[in-house]
């Protein structure tokens, strides 16, 4: 299975959190640690700020089911950054329809 995780530091680059491993296929409830995630909300293009367009800030989708869903790029999105990002953050898709899907953490 697909491992993977993330680090998360303060406006300071000092490391927050360091500990969380996602592994694809894994069941929630035998993870020690996992996020959890607020509603979708559809973001507008012209409310995404230009900070959060450049490229270097998005990766390719590599999850089957998110891929099935036309989910191909993703960006992290720092709190604040959107007005709908309020706590750390939060991941925003961008889909083959080129819309724009936000999930805060």
């Amino acid at each position: 299975p697909g491992q993977g995780g993330f680090v998360l530091f303060d406006d300071s680059k000092r490391l927050l959190h360091d500990h969380f491993l996602a592994v694809t296929g894994q069941n929630v409830d035998e993870s020690a640690h996992n996020f959890e995630f607020s509603a979708p909300i559809e973001v507008l293009r012209e409310d995404i700020p230009a900070s959060l367009l450049v490229s270097e800030r998005w990766s390719d989708v590599t999850i089957p089911n998110l891929l099935a869903n036309g989910a191909r790029r993703y960006a992290w999105v720092c709190d604040n950054e959107l007005p709908s990002v309020k706590t750390i953050g939060g991941f925003l898709y961008r889909c083959e329809d080129n819309t724009f899907v936000l999930f805060p953490v």
